[in-house]
């Protein structure tokens, strides 16, 4: 079944609006609607078309190592918005062939062994698939709205025109099929909703992010992450010396939380809202604007607390997505061109790109922090451990100092008298896990230290929240950088001193080294994630990997070349003197030329694709002859053993074929 008139040209016309290559699809559509108005064309042969299908397996081979090494995520989407354009030679060779059609095996390298021992031709017309690739195309582009729908459902409306049932009104056609276009719609999108409700309902199964919010205390991320030392991110601090293998403890917060229940922290009323980057469409200002310019206008950047500082991280996403690792303090970021940015008011910031490494400078003050200014939420100390907090703070006669004293005193107590541990003890008299930790086994991880100190000091009058992220402290010399493991997961307290929110970490410092100890590094693992890390990093950088990418593309072509077109291995053998004077015969000089000759000069002239038995019965039914079909196809017969078997034919028998020729052409 042909396609009617102009709609492929037009199918290619939208695949070009939508994806923006207007031009290419202008002059691809003029070429292959030329075809429908010339008379002349070209003889093709399923040879030619085998080699011009190679080709176009080879150009999307190619295609998809260049996507791969340069925008690995959406390599999906990309290749299929430029299929129209690599599948183009194939459908351009049907429409300008005689047959008007592609054979199968042409599709299918594998199929085309037997290709010389089938009598069948399976015969395909690519028009209608082409047409239906066209708006697969058109879809990856992913504008959403009413228009693409509706100029999807005219298309299709207009293929089925020539092919409508005849015997009911048009007018009763023309109701259902919009009838089914309004349910397609209705549809498409219940299934968006759907899937949109799935991905919510297992993004806590598959996504291994910190939670913005909810953190568990007791049986939380960072105990889990604790036994691995996978290097998750790295980091590039403007105050440090590659000569310099000591460096000052930095902590990076993904996310934190004010509200405490039931051995968990949550972010109550924590929305994320979108950002707008800068000009530059690279920087993104996270808060106060007049601070961020005045930290980007100093030209060098101090090491001493409380004044201006910047870190550069090296961080990879995760289908795309994920937290960023921000200082307490972080005014602005540089050099993040990503697609959307995302900040809730307890410091979270969300990502999305559609590359897998991203690298950006952070600006920061850790004496002024853009969070959100403290609540009720940030001094509420409920729950079963609130007699185990008073006790605490009775104990160490908190509620008569100062806040920096308030501190100190704190920070001195869970010093000298915890120990920390990631082995625990949960057998306690309290059921409680915080009061257990405060009361009886006073051994613990971070979370009950950053859990603790926040309830104590909000039952002091300080606002006291629960961050989470990672402690950077391990300079590497294999990558002149600071590593930053899934053991270096870390919890701490933010309080609001002076206005302004600051980290305040009570874990006794022993804890790197307890950590450590319980970890065995592996130098391999560590050189495998530096390999791919470069690997990473170079694809993320297009520029430095154009130069590159040849070197990837030019071997697979060669050896998709040799696989494709090489079918058999060509040996060199030496050539017999025996059989240098053997002349090929050519087809004008069979036996059976000259009858195929005066059936020319009748008008029943054979086409270049057709047998000789076809081409006789096709003869035969015009009835303008009188020789008998089977004569004609003895002599067939007789000619190809002749021509084709191992001893040919013997002199009689070849002597009586010439004979039975010349006796058909007398007839003729």
């Amino acid at each position: 079944m042909s396609t009617p008139p102009f709609i492929v040209g037009a199918s290619l016309l939208f695949w070009g609006w939508q994806k923006g290559f207007i031009i290419s699809s202008v002059l691809m559509a003029i070429v292959l609607e030329f075809s429908n108005v010339m008379k002349s064309k070209w003889d093709i042969t399923p040879s030619d078309f085998n080699r011009i299908s190679d080709l176009c397996a080879v150009v999307l081979a190619g295609t998809a190592i260049y996507i791969l090494t340069t925008t690995p995520i959406r390599i999906i989407f990309i290749i299929i918005g430029w299929l129209p354009i690599i599948v183009f030679p194939l459908i351009v060779a049907q429409k300008y062939s005689i047959a008007g059609r592609i054979e199968l095996k042409a599709l299918f390298s594998f199929a085309r062994r037997n290709q010389g021992h089938e009598k069948i031709n399976n015969s395909i017309d690519l028009s209608y698939p082409y047409f239906a690739l066209c708006f697969i195309s058109a879809g990856s582009a992913n504008n959403r709205g009413y228009l693409f729908y509706t100029c999807i459902i005219v298309f299709l409306y207009w293929s089925m025109w020539s092919v409508r049932s005849k015997r009911f009104p048009l007018v009763l056609w023309v109701c259902l099929i919009m009838i089914a276009g309004y349910c397609g719609y209705i549809g498409h999108n219940s299934l968006n909703r759907l899937q949109m409700t799935i991905m919510n309902i297992t993004t806590d199964f598959f996504m291994k992010d910190s939670d913005p919010f909810k953190s568990i205390t007791a049986i939380g991320e960072i105990g889990e992450l604790k036994l691995s030392d996978k290097i998750l991110f790295r980091v590039e601090p403007d105050t440090i010396k590659t000569n310099k293998i000591k460096t000052d403890t930095v902590l990076l917060r993904e996310a934190s939380y004010n509200k405490y229940n039931i051995s968990s922290w949550f972010a109550k009323n924590a929305y994320f809202k979108p950002l707008k980057p800068e000009k530059d469409k690279s920087s993104w200002i996270l808060g106060d604007r007049i601070l961020a310019d005045r930290i980007s206008g100093e030209r060098e950047l101090s090491n001493r607390p409380g004044e201006n500082k910047s870190i550069t991280i090296i961080s990879s996403l995760k289908r795309g997505k994920s937290l960023l690792k921000l200082p307490t303090g972080a005014s602005k970021v540089n050099n993040l061109p990503v697609l959307a940015l995302k900040k809730n008011s307890f410091g979270a910031v969300k990502v999305e790109n559609d590359s897998e490494l991203i690298k950006y400078t952070v600006l920061y003050n850790l004496t002024k922090s853009n969070d959100s200014p403290p609540n009720k939420d940030d001094l509420k100390v409920s729950g079963k451990e609130k007699e185990a907090i008073f006790k605490i703070v009775k104990e160490l006669n908190l509620s008569s100092k100062k806040p920096d004293n308030i501190l100190q005193t704190v920070d001195a107590f869970f010093n000298k008298k915890f120990n920390y541990s990631l082995i625990l003890d949960d057998k306690g008299p309290y059921r409680e896990p915080l009061s257990n930790f405060l009361l009886s086994s006073k051994t613990g991880h971070c979370e009950h230290f950053a859990s603790a100190t926040a309830l104590i000091l909000r039952a002091c009058g300080i606002p006291a929240r629960y961050a989470t992220g990672y402690s950077v402290h391990e300079f590497s010399r294999l990558e002149n950088k600071i590593v930053v493991r899934a053991s270096h997961a870390h919890a701490w307290t933010l309080a609001y001193i002076n206005g302004s929110w600051r980290d305040f970490d009570t874990t006794p410092p022993s804890w790197r080294t307890i950590d450590e100890k319980n970890l065995s590094k592996s130098y391999i693992y560590d050189f495998f994630s530096f390999l791919t890390y470069q690997f990473y990093e170079l694809r993320s950088n297009k520029e430095g990997l154009k130069k590159y990418s040849l070197w990837f593309i030019v071997p697979l072509v060669i050896i998709i070349s040799r696989r494709l077109f090489v079918r058999r291995k060509i040996k060199r053998v030496k050539k017999d003197k025996k059989e240098s004077n053997i002349k090929y015969e050519r087809i004008e000089d069979s036996e059976f030329y000259p009858i195929e000759k005066k059936f020319n000069e009748m008008g029943f002239d054979r086409y270049p694709w057709e047998t000789y038995i076809g081409w006789i019965n096709r003869i035969n039914k015009t009835g303008n002859i009188t020789i008998s079909v089977k004569d004609l196809f003895r002599i067939i017969d007789l000619c190809n053993q002749n021509r084709f078997s191992f001893n040919g034919l013997g002199f009689d028998d070849k002597k009586r074929l010439d004979l039975e020729v010349k006796d058909i052409v007398e007839r003729l």
